[in-house]
């Protein structure tokens, strides 16, 4: 297993994490959108890239639970697999892997991957993505979720002239373990170079303005979740970009 010094971002997944609110206001929209994809297979069989803070494999295990053919998580750090197991109750159908995304394999086809939050993280994105293609069942659907350089505050920031550049990583970006940006057309193409067709784009929570300014309005949840429910419609806009892809047939 190649080795990477995972366990050193884990930080950024505690409640004292400033964006930890934001993160998990946006976890939680991305994980409704990955449960809707995931009607219609009974049962199904559900690949995550991941555990983070631990929002979207539990939602995914409490809402599947009785319809879950299996269900694999992989994570690379030992230590925030070592917490899930001792937070989560786990199924007999959920398998633990420990694992670098580029080093798993297997002979298993999923119906449903979640990519949430990952290619911003690896070293190759293109690679990652051809290599579990092949893992995807012909029918199945893939979920690619990443940060977007050209959200509307960042577009609001590099306007003001508080932002040089829309695709700079910031400090946190940094504390996060992020090596790149995407924007909605640098996402699409990487996904149709690695053999997948984009089946649906949404957006993940339209943030106007910076998580201190936003913050400092004390706005109610209610707003937040009108924020995200709004974004689905506006991808390039939004804090966060979501693909629906699938095999691309042409190339099979």
């Amino acid at each position: 297993m190649k080795t990477y010094a995972l366990d050193s971002f884990k930080s950024s997944y505690a409640e004292s994490f400033d964006f930890h609110d934001e993160n998990q206001l946006m976890l939680d929209c991305y994980v409704e959108q990955v449960l809707n994809r995931c009607q219609g297979s009974d049962p199904v069989s559900v690949l995550s890239f991941g555990i983070g803070f631990q929002t979207v494999p539990k939602r995914i295990i409490s809402a599947l639970a009785d319809r879950m053919e299996t269900y694999v998580i992989l994570e690379g750090s030992a230590d925030i697999l070592h917490q899930f197991r001792e937070s989560a109750v786990v199924p007999p159908a959920v398998n633990l892997v420990h694992t670098m995304f580029e080093d798993f394999q297997t002979d298993h086809q999923f119906d449903i991957m979640e990519m949430g939050f990952v290619l911003e993280h690896v070293e190759d994105p293109q690679a990652v993505l051809k290599k579990y293609r092949e893992y995807l069942k012909p029918n199945g659907c893939m979920l690619i979720a990443v940060p977007n350089a050209e959200s509307l505050h960042r577009r609001v920031g590099l306007e003001s002239g508080f932002l040089d550049d829309l695709h700079a990583l910031s400090e946190h970006d940094h504390r996060l373990g992020h090596k790149r940006y995407f924007d909605l057309q640098s996402l699409v193409d990487a996904v149709q170079s690695s053999g997948l067709s984009v089946r649906a784009k949404k957006g993940i929570f339209l943030k106007p303005l910076t998580t201190r300014q936003l913050g400092s309005l004390e706005l109610d949840r209610r707003v937040l979740n009108a924020f995200c429910q709004i974004g689905l419609e506006y991808p390039e806009l939004c804090n966060a970009i979501l693909v629906e892809a699938i095999v691309d047939s042409t190339t099979s």
